[in-house]
């Protein structure tokens, strides 16, 4: 009834708004998103045409502009991402790369230490669903691939069965929303990062790394029975249950940048990089006036490799 008399009155609801109205009924949030979705693939439509969106939940940051449907301009310094019915158009200013992060808190993080505006980095867009994204982040990710099919995206999750499951939703899509695989996956999204094969590179301790859970281990083997994963994917998941160890993210924002190991490991991949001195100084070059920590300087230096930017 809430459906039908949106699509007449041409008015949007979220999900929260339909339980809100009978929560003796629904009793639980949850039942309200099932039977959304169960009626939009019954219809075979997508939710969006329903005019029921979900409440905003990702963040996004960068050189970049959105302008919703009824005017308001949102810019590129931590907004909520709106849902894909109310953009109207998004502005982007010469931008060359976008960075999907699975964490709030790494979001923040970068923004804090003025990331964006990095000496050695090109404009950029960075990102974050905060954990398993919601329809109207992956929208977005969606959108700019389509209307900038040459823009990177790129996506750094924790190192961990979960970080892994995170990615290949951006990239494949997911299993509830499998009959809107079309609208929402994008499978030009690449992993940067945080790889369980890199912590010794980057300095990092194998005490500092986290055991997996039964749980992890027992979603680990699951995931390894999808045949059609990269074998990338595949073999890190394999290594993480070699070493019974995962990592978060923030891990590398403990402690300050010591990263020879892993910028001389990124110069052998590209022979015609300047010498390590050189790189090691230029990699340590401040960031709005601060020192980068191990993270900062992690994803410079994999934005660096992929846009070929010498150091």
């Amino acid at each position: 009834e809430t459906i039908i008399d949106g699509l007449k009155n041409r008015t949007v609801s979220t999900k929260r708004d339909i339980f809100y109205r009978s929560v003796s009924l629904f009793v639980k949030q949850a039942v309200v998103d099932s039977i959304v979705e169960d009626i939009a693939a019954t219809l075979r439509v997508r939710r969006g045409e329903l005019n029921v969106v979900a409440a905003s939940k990702g963040l996004f940051a960068g050189h970049v502009k959105i302008t919703t449907t009824d005017g308001i301009v949102l810019e590129g310094g931590g907004a909520l991402i709106p849902p894909s019915q109310m953009i109207e158009r998004i502005e982007v200013d010469e931008v060359e790369w976008v960075l999907i992060i699975e964490k709030e808190a790494v979001f923040h993080s970068l923004c804090s230490a003025d990331f964006l505006a990095h000496d050695q980095l090109p404009h950029g867009i960075i990102l974050t669903g905060k954990g398993y994204p919601d329809l109207s982040t992956r929208e977005l990710v969606k959108r700019l691939s389509v209307d900038y099919p040459s823009l990177p995206l790129l996506c750094l999750v924790d190192s961990d069965p979960h970080g892994l499951e995170i990615l290949s939703t951006y990239k494949y899509g997911s299993s509830a929303l499998a009959f809107d695989r079309a609208n929402l996956a994008v499978e030009g999204v690449e992993w940067m990062g945080v790889k369980g094969s890199e912590w010794d590179l980057m300095g990092v301790r194998r005490e500092e790394l986290l055991a997996l859970s039964l749980g992890d281990r027992k979603k680990a083997l699951k995931m390894l029975k999808r045949e059609w994963w990269p074998v990338e994917w595949r073999r890190e998941l394999e290594y993480m249950l070699h070493i019974q160890r995962k990592a978060e993210i923030q891990i590398l924002l403990t402690s300050s940048p010591n990263s020879n190991a892993f910028s001389q490991h990124s110069q052998s991949t590209q022979p015609s990089q300047p010498s390590q001195t050189q790189s090691t100084s230029s990699s340590s070059s401040s960031v709005g006036g601060r020192a980068p920590s191990k993270l900062v300087e992690y994803v410079v230096q994999k934005l660096m490799k992929v846009l070929n930017i010498e150091a």
